[in-house]
């Protein structure tokens, strides 16, 4: 579910404020090992491993929109490709910086501030564009879309991510579940609070799996893969219910199931990852 308000700008700057007060946690994160952390690890690493089958040759322009502290800028500056990083906070940008440079990969990346709803980029400049939890986090996520395929050459790869509605953990958890919906509208009466529909945060914007695939389809894209991953951490009231080695045990091997096909797990996974193509004839293009 995309969420846009009218307060949708004044929104999105109370995140950015966020991201810029916890950029060096995000640069911590990428090497912890509580669930959450791991599961960010794998995202990167699945999108990542995706994009090594493309078979894209060295000297192939990327654009990755919202870098966060770099590590998957570097990652792909190591195989050789031309990296445009953008993100709109300054403090992770300097991470970022520091992380190219302490890698070796400083003259093959270029770090940029800008908004992901406005790119600073001219039409079809890049071979790839990859977005990893960006999308959940904008204030209008079709724009922001819209602006990546823009920029993306005719035959070239998106990578999206955003956050999964359906995920086990909130189907578990009776503060976001739809079964438990009732009886959260009853307390919210006994209270007299207004009731907030179940899994409909204003920020970030969830999607089911189908509805990422749609706004795929809508921007005249061929998708080519999508995977669900992540299950944990399992949640009572937002609270972790798992100590963390259990909880890693739990997510690796629910995960491990998931992709083998198993049903039920296949589309439950805390987010959800789609990589498509622009192809030849794309109906946005111009002649």
């Amino acid at each position: 579910m995309v969420v846009e308000t009218s307060s949708g700008r004044e929104q999105q700057e109370r995140v950015n404020a966020r991201f810029a007060s916890e950029s060096v946690y995000w640069r911590e994160r990428y090497g912890r090992q509580d669930v959450d952390s791991v599961v960010h690890q794998y995202r990167q690493l699945l999108a990542l491993r995706w994009i090594d089958d493309l078979g894209l040759v060295p000297g192939s322009r990327v654009l990755e929109v919202g870098c966060g502290a770099g590590g998957a800028a570097v990652a792909l500056a190591r195989r050789g490709f031309e990296v445009e990083a953008s993100d709109i906070v300054s403090s992770m940008l300097v991470l970022a910086r520091e992380e190219s440079i302490a890698a070796g990969v400083g003259p093959k990346t270029r770090f940029i501030r800008g908004d992901a709803h406005t790119l600073g980029f001219a039409d079809r400049s890049f071979d790839l564009v990859i977005a990893l939890g960006v999308l959940p986090w904008l204030h209008s996520p079709p724009t922001a879309a819209r602006e990546m395929v823009r920029v993306l050459r005719v035959g070239g790869y998106l990578v999206l991510n955003a956050g999964n509605r359906q995920r086990l953990t909130w189907f578990l958890d009776p503060r976001h579940s739809a079964w438990a919906a009732p009886l959260r509208r009853a307390r919210a009466r006994r209270r007299r609070k207004p009731w907030i529909a179940p899994n409909q945060p204003r920020l970030p914007n969830v999607y089911v799996p189908s509805e990422l695939d749609r706004l795929v389809a809508d921007l005249g894209l061929e998708r080519l893969r999508g995977a669900t991953f992540g299950f944990g951490p399992f949640t009572f009231r937002d609270r972790t219910v798992l100590p963390n080695t259990l909880g890693l045990f739990l997510n690796r091997q629910l995960q491990r199931l998931a992709d083998r096909g198993v049903r039920g797990l296949t589309s439950t996974g805390s987010q959800y990852v789609v990589i498509a193509r622009k192809p030849t004839g794309h109906r946005h293009e111009s002649p």
